[in-house]
């Protein structure tokens, strides 16, 4: 569901929010509760946010576009027992007896009427643990329950504001589903700021732009693929590039930014993209802030190192795994038995890169490193070195025969060109030892409700694409491998 476009001012959002927290309270919702919330965004969404921080609860921010079981076995994993949807009624959670769904439109239209105002409880959403509980993304497999504690979340934005030097004449842009841990940083950023949110259909692009532009949107933040897209909608429309011409930032995160989208961007509207790099479990790591585009370093108190496999600091370029030391680690996970802490130190981000000679963090992906004739590959980093043609890579190793690895690249691209064109180009850029041995193309790549790439549906296309299922080699006709449709030559 597209939300409307609508300029939230501060004050508007305290007020509304003060009308559902008075709604919520009379329910019966307080300080002792988890409430999740599961819609698109809105500016209803954005007012019952900030209801449930003043009145203490506990925040568990499910997306509403996952499937209906997956949306249950959270809530229960969760213990909740009231949830916030814009959901239509006559689901299958409405008749569960261990949960009262309230739909969001109706607490819009009661806040109104709400004559006396609840007490400012915030104090208590700041000392729970579980302040807000956010589901990691699964783009690599079975999604987690994160909590983190609302202090560790509001210092968080605290130390993001310092880095990005938000100023009182700004506009907050989020072109990314609130119900995620990056969507939610820049409604939180936003109330941090005191400064106006503006609430866009942010998967209709040309709806999206001209939104910005009316608005006059400063900061705008979204994924790679959606900074991707707005550039190429925007290469030939100049009436619209210009009148968005006052956007002094655009910042890209969710995923690593491959440099041709970077450039690309650059080529297009005339500034950088600012990245940055974060998780479900740390909130933000690392941003390039307005004073230094080129440069992603580490958020001030927190620290980042890169290893080796035998644990040894990396040199600067090489490439490692990226550990996190942060003051706004998670507090744990939640499971059915409750809320499992999380040791504090260094955590283990699963995630690859390296540290370039200014201190710049460079983050290439998540998977670890594969041995293949004699060299040590990281696929992640084939992939990144690949993006330089223009659109997006996925390298996927599989186990070969006599116990070698062999690597299967996955390429996005709509205009159809052939898996032997493709191994044309990316060789050019390879090493012997990196070349494919087998080129799937794909139309497009699966997404997640967030922006990312469905890195499991596409990692299970290419383990599927066997030499049977690819044997014609002179076909032209599009098969479907794990669901996707792809092009069978």
């Amino acid at each position: 569901m597209s939300s409307p476009v609508a300029l939230l001012g501060p004050s508007e959002v305290l007020s509304k929010a003060v009308g559902i927290a008075a709604d919520l309270r009379r329910r019966g919702i307080g300080n002792a509760d988890r409430v999740a919330v599961s819609a698109a965004n809105s500016p209803g969404f954005v007012w019952t946010l900030h209801a449930l921080v003043r009145l203490g609860c506990g925040v568990v921010l499910l997306d509403p576009a996952i499937p209906e079981d997956d949306l249950s076995r959270h809530l229960r994993r969760a213990g909740v027992s009231w949830l916030i949807s814009d959901l239509p009624p006559g689901r299958a959670l409405d008749r569960d007896d261990r949960l009262t769904v309230l739909h969001l439109a109706d607490l819009v239209e009661n806040a109104s009427r709400s004559a006396t105002e609840p007490p400012d409880d915030t104090a208590s959403w700041l000392k729970r643990p579980d302040g807000l509980v956010t589901v990691s993304s699964g783009s690599t497999g079975a999604p987690k329950l994160i909590a983190r504690s609302g202090q560790a979340v509001v210092d968080n934005m605290r130390r993001t504001s310092k880095r990005m030097s938000y100023q009182d004449t700004d506009v907050l842009a989020p072109l990314i589903p609130f119900t995620h841990q990056y969507g939610m940083s820049l409604v939180l950023l936003a109330r941090v700021n005191a400064l106006p949110l503006l609430v866009t259909p942010y998967t209709r692009i040309n709806h999206t732009l001209t939104a910005l532009a009316d608005h006059g949107a400063t900061v705008v933040d979204g994924t790679p693929s959606t900074l991707r897209s707005i550039a190429h909608f925007l290469r030939h429309r100049d009436t619209l590039r210009q009148r968005l011409g006052g956007v002094r930032m655009w910042c890209v995160g969710g995923a690593p930014l491959p440099q041709a989208i970077a450039e690309n961007f650059a080529s297009v509207l005339g500034k950088p993209l600012l990245d940055g790099y974060g998780s479900t479990e740390l909130g933000n790591i690392a941003l390039a802030g307005p004073d230094a585009p080129q440069v992603m370093s580490p958020l001030d108190g927190v620290h980042v190192k890169i290893t080796r496999p035998d644990g040894l600091p990396c040199d600067l370029r090489e490439t490692g795994e990226i550990w996190v030391d942060s003051p706004d680690l998670m507090s744990g996970l939640v499971h059915d038995d409750g809320l499992r802490p999380a040791p504090r130190g260094w955590f283990r981000t699963g995630d690859f890169g390296y540290f370039d000679e200014f201190g710049g963090l460079h983050v290439i992906g998540r998977r670890g490193a594969v041995h293949r004739h004699g060299y040590t590959i990281y696929p992640d980093e084939l992939a990144r070195k690949c993006a330089q043609l223009g659109t997006e890579v996925y390298v996927v190793p599989t186990p070969g025969r006599n116990g070698n690895v062999r690597l299967v690249f996955v390429v996005e691209d709509p205009s159809g060109a052939d898996n032997r064109a493709w191994r044309a180009r990316l060789e050019t850029l390879l090493a012997r030892y990196e070349a494919p041995d087998r080129v799937l193309v794909l139309p497009e790549f699966p997404r997640l409700g967030n922006g990312k790439t469905d890195t499991v549906r596409v990692t299970a296309a290419a383990e599927a694409a066997d030499y049977r299922a690819f044997r014609d080699t002179e076909s032209n006709k599009t098969v479907a491998v794990a669901g996707i449709p792809t092009e069978g030559r």
